[in-house]
């Protein structure tokens, strides 16, 4: 079976049961490779499956089940793996070989805490010393926060912990044991009859108890999962009655398993009382459990997902999925995703935005299933962009850029929008292995609003630079990569409208049905505030300026936009930047929104050099308060890498200057992490010096929500007055080996080149002198061997007299 999954890294590890000792497996493209070290049951064949994981102070926590001997724990730092429990100081069991099972794990208040499974079966009785609680700080020795099933030994496991709004919350399996047992044969079944889960809480120092008895629903045996979801803490339980098989010869092990369903029940918890969401099982009382929960966005709109056990009858089990939309249940699987031999979906988890689901299958081997909700389906072809913003009034020059990097011809048909309505076809050819430029103004005229949308049969990536001279008093310019579908859902988490900052937002409707529109800013200043009664009209788009939105109130603000249609939203913002020391570096920058949120972004570009102020902008829309862990790489030769954490209240954003907690003179790329998803944005503002070009600027990206081997950037430009640059991450335990292809307009594809970016550190190449000069080009960057990479292309200018700059992450 495949027990828990999570994502360390940026990599999905999977924990695995086996009958000849568990292991932990790691998903290295479409191939799942053993992690060195923990085949066979990390050398312990008892060790029969992995229960628990967890990711915490940058390293992978397993915890396994043991009958023989008591659980083990193990931690794994991305090289080797440390025995925590099980040997050295503490022994299995946490020195109690009745603990069974490291059940469940959750960090809090800064420390890891791992639930176990208190069990002794004997001969001729099953009892139960109650479950324990442990926690441990990553260095000091481990201490107990729970003891004896929290006073009633009917607690056999603490099968579920999760924290919720600065509160960690626990979950048990509450039964009475009863054996019946053959001597002859050395064969028994254990039956488990539910007494009531139970519910507790543990604020800073105590446990209270939340509820009991099953919810008054005493059939409720278990509190199996629990996720945040809705502006609640969503509770999940098995109920009914289960026979456990097993057999003493020559060794105790379980032989056989059957459930005499009363329909689970699922509950909210605010912070008052439990209450039912659903009882009685999803579809009838056949469903009998939910082992895991996950929250996501589909279609632009967030769901939970729950994997629910089903039994057909008392011995034929069968798992599926369902999604919640907070009003309805819905089935969003086949049982056992189309193999009756999966009896239980027994994990959820999520990873740039796909949902994998792991099944246990005793009869052909566990199966890993994996749906991306997001996928574009285009009629038209492979490749489709949206771009929200664009102008081309007085002061604007607006361009897109579009790469093709296949040995065929593409073809490219860009579609424009306009604010009150009407479109504009182009065709656009562009030649193989090169890149073509659209000069937008010309295109569609003088002071037009315009949104576009870019479609081609063939692979093409496009990015729309533009130039600016805002209002006339501050220049610069600001590029980004189209969307590649819309969604009724957008995040940013960077935003200003105090004085010297002009906040937009820019929202293109492609629907044929108006997209009525609510703005929720979540203020570092004054909480969430929000915005209705806005829309946008049927094939069209339409501007929104923050700073009026807010009623000229100056916030540090970050925005979820939802809409009943599906749009593409971007937020430009034009700006005199007085930062530390007064400057008034005058420009402007844009991104285009993200449609979810993820547990991980990378930053390759990043300076603390003077002349440069770096943040980073974290964003927690959710119900749950989270904690960020930040990893700062500096430059070859500036010292050790840099850990740190920020907390990140629910509904809220928070601001953090790079040069404060790396110092200065840095060259600095940025890992940030966290168990929940959340938003990361680096805004950079500059007096840039080099060469024939002299700035003053901003730019801003969303980080990469995972490294990767093949990545592409459409803009590039080597002539006069132009600087461009590539910063490649490499965040791994090795070396990196990257080939770099040029895709000029005037030339074609340039002689590949190769560079070696060093383990855990960043290479910033000029491309005006790699490449060569007076080049209009587009990029491509592969890993030929080593790990996986981050690719960012910034950009400095002096285009028709506006200074600037502007930055992107290249497209995966």
């Amino acid at each position: 079976m495949v027990w828990p999954m999570v994502d360390y890294g940026g990599s999905l590890y999977a924990g695995i049961g086996n009958e000849n000792g568990c292991e932990v497996r790691v998903r290295s493209g479409s191939i799942w490779n053993a992690v060195p070290g923990s085949a066979a049951g990390f050398g312990n064949a008892n060790n029969m499956a992995i229960l628990s994981m967890r990711v915490y102070n940058g390293r992978l926590y397993a915890g396994t089940i043991n009958y023989a001997q008591g659980c083990e724990v193990w931690s794994y730092d991305g090289a080797d793996w440390t025995e925590l429990i099980g040997g050295g100081v503490v022994g299995p069991g946490f020195g109690n070989p009745k603990n069974i099972a490291a059940f469940s794990m959750e960090v809090h208040a800064g420390r890891l805490y791992v639930g176990t499974f208190n069990l002794d079966v004997g001969w001729i009785y099953v009892t139960s010393q109650g479950a324990q609680i442990w926690s441990y700080d990553g260095a000091n020795p481990w201490q107990q926060a729970v003891t004896g099933g929290f006073d009633d030994p009917s607690n056999y496991a603490v099968t579920s912990l999760k924290e919720y709004n600065g509160t960690l919350y626990a979950g048990t399996l509450c039964v009475r044991a009863d054996l019946a047992l053959d001597v002859w044969t050395g064969n028994a079944d254990v039956t488990l009859t539910s007494l009531g889960c139970q519910l507790w809480s543990r604020g800073t120092s105590s446990w209270s108890k939340v509820a009991g008895g099953g919810f008054a629903r005493v059939d409720n045996a278990a509190v199996t999962s629990m996720q945040a979801y809705g502006g609640k803490l969503v509770i999940g339980t098995s109920s009914g009655n289960a026979t456990i098989s097993v057999t003493f010869n020559p060794s105790f092990r379980i032989t056989g398993f059957s459930w005499r369903s009363a329909g689970l029940g699922v509950y909210g918890y605010n912070g008052g009382n439990v209450s039912a969401i659903k009882e009685g099982g999803l579809e009838d009382t056949k469903d009998f459990g939910i082992l895991s929960m996950i929250t996501t966005p589909i279609d632009g709109k967030d769901f939970l997902l729950a994997a629910v056990g089903r039994a057909i009858s008392d011995t034929t089990l069968v798992g599926y999925i369902a999604a919640y939309d907070g009003g309805t249940w819905l089935r969003a699987s086949e049982d056992g995703m189309g193999n009756s031999n999966n009896t239980l979906i027994t994990s959820l988890e999520t990873l740039n935005g796909e949902i994998y689901a792991g099944t246990l299958n005793s009869e052909e081997g566990c199966e890993i299933w994996r749906v991306d909700p997001t996928e574009p389906t285009e009629p038209l072809g492979t490749s489709t962009f949206y771009f929200a913003e664009g102008y081309t009034g007085g002061g604007f020059q607006e361009y897109l850029s579009i790469g093709n990097p296949t040995e065929q011809p593409a073809i490219a048909a860009i579609t424009y929008m306009f604010k009150g309505g009407g479109t504009q076809p182009q065709t656009v050819s562009i030649p193989p292995n090169s890149r073509s430029t659209v000069d937008v103004n010309a295109a569609v005229g003088a002071d037009k609003e315009v949104s576009a949308k870019v479609e081609s049969e063939q692979e093409i990536v496009v990015e729309r630079p533009m130039y600016f001279n805002y209002q006339n008093k501050w220049t610069g310019g600001h590029d980004a990569v189209g969307a590649t579908a819309p969604s009724s859902t957008w995040y940013f988490a960077e935003g200003y409208t105090g004085a010297g900052f002009d906040e937009w937002v820019c929202v293109l409707n492609p629907a044929d049905t108006a997209a009525d529109l609510t703005f929720f800013f979540q203020t570092q200043e004054a909480g969430e505030k929000v915005i209705t009664g806005l829309s946008v009209p049927p094939n069209s788009r339409q501007t929104f300026k923050a700073n009026d939105l807010l009623g000229g109130t100056p916030y540090q603000t970050s925005l979820k936009l939802a809409s009943s249609q599906l749009v593409v939203a971007e937020r430009p913002i034009y700006f005199d930047y007085t930062g530390k020391g007064n400057w008034h570096w005058n420009g402007g920058h844009c991104v285009v929104g993200t449609t979810g949120l993820a547990k991980n972004y990378y930053f390759a570009e990043g300076t603390t050099r003077s002349g440069f102020e770096e943040w980073l902008t974290l964003q927690n829309p959710g119900s749950e308060n989270l904690t960020v862990d930040a990893f700062y790489q500096l430059g070859p030769g500036q010292g050790d890498p840099v850990m740190k954490s920020y907390p990140l209240p629910a509904a809220s954003r928070q601001t953090v200057f790079v040069p404060d907690e790396v110092g200065t003179d840095k060259d600095v790329s940025v890992y940030l992490s966290c168990f929940s998803p959340f938003l990361a944005e680096r805004p950079m503002y500059f007096n840039y010096g080099f060469g024939d070009v002299h700035a003053t600027g901003g730019h801003c990206v969303i980080g990469a929500a995972s490294t990767g081997d093949d990545w592409f950037l459409a803009e590039g430009f080597t002539g006069s007055g132009f600087n461009e640059w590539l910063c490649l991450q490499n965040p791994g335990d090795s070396d990196a080996v990257c080939e770099i292809t040029y895709y000029t307009q005037e030339s074609g594809a340039l002689p590949v080149k190769q560079v070696t970016v060093p383990a855990r550190t960043r290479k910033t190449i000029m491309v005006n002198q790699d490449a060569g000069s007076n080049y209009q080009l587009s990029t491509r960057v592969r890993v030929t061997s080593g790990p996986s990479i981050v690719v960012e292309r910034p950009m400095y200018f002096v285009f028709r007299g506006w200074d600037g700059g502007h930055d992107v992450v290249g497209f995966l």
